[in-house]
């Protein structure tokens, strides 16, 4: 299906599904380049945006779950050698990449309707640099604590920060996260 193929051709089935995940994924693609993402060939964007492409429930997923799912997918893939090597994973990543609702997900705090306020990983084995598409939360997020965590970061790299407008916590000791300015 992520491929936009046919596998059968009993009926008409699964035409209609590989439409419909096209054009979420056309959806998804645009509103991301509208606000400055864009989707790297081989990088973990691609494989965040093909994630969401094969979940089953993806039809039924509407415009804030849609991006809130991208923009924890990208975290994951960003931050977790383990998805891609053979390295040491998150210690706790309960819940995350599956169809389970987002807001179950380990150190994801959502709100009543659903709407991410929160996300709470520290000490949690996070590696690399951390993904800017975290602004697609920006107008929701109040709470980010990635502190203990092995990530680095430097300017043009961690500009996503001032990007959090309704950051009210912020937690990232013993990042190595790099300022010059």
């Amino acid at each position: 299906f992520p491929n936009g193929e046919v596998v059968c051709t009993c009926c008409t089935c699964c035409q209609i599904l590989c439409d419909d995940i096209e054009e979420v994924s056309y959806e998804i693609s645009q509103v991301l380049s509208a606000v400055g993402v864009d989707i790297a060939e081989g990088e973990y964007s691609e494989q965040a945006l093909k994630w969401i492409e094969v979940d089953s429930n993806v039809i039924v997923y509407k415009g804030r779950t849609l991006f809130q799912r991208f923009a924890l997918a990208c975290i994951l893939f960003a931050t977790n050698p383990g998805i891609k090597t053979r390295r040491p994973a998150w210690i706790n990543s309960t819940g995350w990449m599956t169809s389970n609702d987002e807001c179950t997900w380990y150190g994801v705090n959502c709100d009543i309707d659903g709407i991410i306020k929160g996300i709470q990983l520290p000490n949690n084995n996070l590696t690399g640099v951390f993904p800017s598409e975290i602004t697609l939360l920006a107008t929701s997020l109040n709470v980010l604590d990635i502190g203990g965590n092995s990530l680095s970061g430097s300017n043009a790299e961690l500009e996503w920060i001032g990007g959090l407008r309704q950051l009210q916590e912020l937690d990232v000791h013993l990042c190595n996260f790099a300022h010059n300015g």
